[in-house]
């Protein structure tokens, strides 16, 4: 399980360094304060789920979180659709979110586990596994700010704003060649 308290800090370390480099990015990570556990069971009375561990650590120690211009969303902004907990939003149709329950019928050559996190190309039919835990995630978001001022959306790769590696460009090729709105703009 991921130590978010540690992780945290570790974040406001890497962005005190890269503000010291020339041309510095902004590496502004932001973290509301912490959710209680009574917050915490009645988002989940209110969603009708149970959060894994991991998550619910993640929200004791901060609810919610914005790396620059994307948000890990709080207690009171998530949602579930079709067994997975809807975390963060592109707003464009676009999510990335925690995997509550398999289902066994979504688009996927990915292992169906809870606790992993997937980005859902406008459905939580069509699943893209990111990164096996939310603390892995932020690991992932932290070293794209850092690296390049912004996290790419997937998107980003398709037209050349962004060069894989990225959190997001794994994307990409797990859609080529599929029906999406996405995998159509690939081809």
């Amino acid at each position: 399980m991921t130590d978010f308290s540690s992780l945290f800090r570790t974040f406001e370390i890497e962005a005190k360094h890269h503000r010291k480099k020339p041309n510095p990015v902004r590496a502004e990570i932001v973290h509301g304060a912490p959710a209680t556990n009574n917050e915490i069971d009645k988002a989940e009375h209110d969603l009708g789920v149970t959060l894994p561990q991991e998550v619910r650590d993640y929200y004791l120690t901060a609810n919610g979180s914005r790396f620059d211009g994307e948000e890990i969303l709080p207690l009171d902004e998530l949602q579930v659709d079709d067994g997975i907990l809807i975390m963060h939003s592109w707003g464009n149709g676009d999510f990335t979110g925690c995997l509550l329950e398999p289902t066994g019928t979504r688009k996927t050559d990915e292992p169906e586990n809870p606790g992993y996190v997937y980005f859902l190309n406008h459905s939580p039919d069509q699943i893209v596994l990111i990164n096996d835990s939310i603390g892995g995630l932020l690991v992932s978001w932290a070293r794209e700010i850092f690296a390049r001022d912004e996290i790419a959306h997937p998107i980003d790769y398709i037209n050349g704003h962004a060069k894989p590696p990225g959190c997001y460009s794994v994307v990409i090729d797990v859609l080529r060649g599929g029906t999406s709105e996405l995998a159509e703009l690939i081809k």
